[in-house]
């Protein structure tokens, strides 16, 4: 692939690239900022390579991943912990209500109680219009466990969800 061609891709992707990159860095705006660049950095330099295995997407994501785990084996922060990125493409408070600001925040609240894989999966499917097969791809998992994470995910989502209604009334 061509180099402009390639940094075109990467700039069209920037915004989703992003939003991954704060999941993979339980939502550290600078962490995720260095992910992001150590991964266009090896992606632009050829140490990382697309070799049409999959979506482009798909394989941006999973360098994504890969170099997040990186830094949190080099940093001894503990295991990688997962976050839903909240609308992270809008930040100017004017561009959302208040209700859509408040359903983001208890959506990201039920998020962060279910499993990591739950969340990696919901967020691929859900926030990054990726298939099941695409998140399973990103997460080095089979595609089955992909879709038993997303079934138990949404379930679990469902109860926290209605619970949380309920206790609101």
């Amino acid at each position: 692939m061509e180099s402009d061609e390639l940094r075109n891709k990467l700039a069209a992707l920037h915004n989703s690239a992003f939003g991954w990159a704060m999941v993979c860095c339980d939502r550290d705006r600078d962490l995720a900022a260095d992910v992001l660049q150590q991964a266009y950095c090896r992606i632009l330099g050829g140490d990382a390579s697309f070799a049409g295995h999959s979506e482009f997407s798909t394989w941006v994501f999973g360098v994504i991943r890969n170099i997040a785990r990186e830094e949190f084996r080099r940093r001894s922060r503990g295991p990688l912990s997962q976050s839903i990125a909240l609308t992270d493409a809008v930040t100017d408070a004017d561009e959302i209500s208040i209700e859509q600001r408040e359903l983001a925040e208890q959506l990201g609240a039920a998020m962060q109680q279910l499993s990591d894989r739950q969340r990696e999966v919901l967020h691929l499917t859900f926030y990054e219009n990726l298939t099941i097969e695409q998140a399973a791809e990103i997460l080095e998992t089979t595609v089955g466990t992909a879709r038993q994470h997303y079934a138990r995910g949404k379930a679990a989502l469902h109860r926290i969800l209605s619970a949380n209604r309920e206790l609101e009334r």
